[in-house]
């Protein structure tokens, strides 16, 4: 039965090397390593070794809760957070105190 929670993999090749990958399963770890390694993964996933790492963080957005890859924001949430920054920027400095808009 497959976990929902992605794992950290590392996968050996003798021509490719080593490669770690995150994934939810040995094979998806197979598909991810080829696709590191630029080569199709049905012909190098016999002569792979998969062994299974340690769980993997989850990182949610500090602004709309969502699960993310990295820590920090969603790209939306950074996007909006940009486009209010630049709007902020704009303002003059005097009139960018609360009520003085």
């Amino acid at each position: 039965m497959r976990e929902d929670k992605p794992l950290r993999f590392v996968v050996t090749h003798p021509d490719y090397g080593t490669a770690e990958v995150t994934a939810l399963d040995k094979a998806a770890a197979t598909v991810e390593a080829a696709r590191l390694w630029g080569a199709v993964w049905r012909e190098i996933a016999c002569e792979c070794t998969v062994s299974r790492g340690q769980r993997v963080l989850e990182h949610y957005c500090r602004r709309c809760g969502r699960r993310i890859r990295a820590q920090g924001l969603c790209p939306e949430c950074r996007a909006v957070e940009e486009l209010a920054r630049r709007m902020a920027g704009s303002i003059p400095t005097r009139d960018r105190r609360a009520g003085m808009r």
